[in-house]
């Protein structure tokens, strides 16, 4: 396992599964590691969602945690 940087939000958080009626748990990209991977960039969201090719506000779902990221998504901030 990777250490993290100082004050940065862990890459992965663990949420109840969607599968088993929360009786599981799954890991997840953490929403808030994917805000500030790209803040620490310097990159803004809708040029990362040019970039991805996705509309700004569905990446902004994302990285509120009110939608989950794709596989492109997770490429492009390096998650995978």
């Amino acid at each position: 396992m990777s250490e993290r940087k100082k004050g940065m939000p862990p890459k992965w958080i663990q949420v109840a599964c969607d599968h088993c009626n929360g009786k599981g748990a799954v890991e997840r990209v953490n929403p808030k590691w994917l805000r500030e991977m790209r803040v620490t960039a310097g990159t803004s969201l809708r040029a990362m969602a040019r970039t991805i090719g996705v509309s700004a506000p569905f990446l902004s779902d994302v990285e509120l945690g009110r939608r989950n990221a794709n596989v492109a998504i997770l490429k492009a901030y390096g998650a995978i």
